[in-house]
């Protein structure tokens, strides 16, 4: 074997030995949590966009870096707030790939605050290193890319970036939002709600952001609509019905009785006190 192809073959045995070293990102083996893809469309407004003025409410699908600047051009609000409601960590790697750390098996994130989510997220993405390569995964486990990383940001980063207002209500997928979650939800739209836009999302645009859509009509329910009027205007408008999941539905007509009684009094009693009055 000559010189050259000894040469050759030892930088492509170091080029591949980088290569499978830096290729473990995307999937922690101890974990057994994956870097799954959300989203890596650049050309259009988000999944299931949709839109209320009366409301001045707005809801999507996870968005890329460009789709943000396609909202704010949709909505044009001098005070536009991006309503982030995921529980699990996500980013944006290389600004038009959106991503979030999944485990098949187990809720990541599950019982912590809104605060100790963003705190969590923010540790794991100042993890990924700056050119190094990344495995992207769907969730069938399924490898779908693999990319170099030229940049990362958390939503919250990316969204305060373009001058954009972000909030974080950390809700399980499927699931409902916490008491202490309601709350902090009911005590933000009491002070930003009637003045600002809210662009809710999650990660497919339909059950939580559903639900915060349903919940806002709620607490502004100014023509007095029942229930099953304010689910199935929230249908009409985009979004899905949500009475398919049991646990889902009794916390609906909770909250739908608590803005009832409590309309009059702008919200004085926190959801969380008024449920536990009727529990007891």
């Amino acid at each position: 074997m000559s010189y050259f192809k000894k040469l050759l073959l030892v930088l492509l045995l170091i080029f591949s030995f980088a290569f499978n070293s830096f290729s473990v990102l995307g999937y922690d083996e101890a974990s057994n949590i994956y870097t799954v893809l959300d989203n890596e469309n650049s050309n259009s407004l988000p999944n299931l966009f949709r839109k209320d003025a009366s409301l001045n409410i707005s809801g999507s699908a996870q968005f890329t870096a460009a789709q943000v600047e396609n909202i704010i051009n949709n909505i044009d609000s001098n005070k536009l707030y991006i309503v982030d409601l995921r529980q699990e960590s996500h980013g944006l790697l290389n600004e038009n790939i959106a991503f979030m750390f999944w485990n098949p098996n187990v809720d990541l994130n599950d019982g912590l605050s809104s605060s100790e989510v963003l705190r969590v997220e923010s540790k794991e993405i100042s993890k990924i290193p700056i050119s190094s390569v990344m495995h992207i995964y769907n969730k069938k486990l399924d490898l779908l890319k693999t990319v170099k990383v030229q940049s990362v940001l958390s939503e919250k980063n990316l969204v305060t970036s373009k001058n954009i207002n972000y909030i974080r209500f950390a809700v399980k997928d499927n699931y409902i939002p916490s008491d202490d979650i309601v709350d902090e939800f009911v005590d933000f739209v009491k002070s930003e709600g009637t003045s600002s836009h809210l662009h809710f999302h999650c990660e497919a645009g339909e059950g939580r952001t559903t639900t915060f859509m349903a919940m806002y009509q709620m607490m502004n329910n100014k023509d007095n609509l029942s229930l099953d009027e304010i689910l199935q205007y929230q249908i009409k408008l985009g979004g899905i019905s949500l009475i398919d999941i049991p646990i889902r539905k009794d916390f609906l007509n909770t909250f739908y009785n608590y803005t009832k009684a409590n309309i009059d009094s702008n919200f004085e009693v926190p959801y969380s006190k008024w449920v536990e009055r009727k529990v007891i």
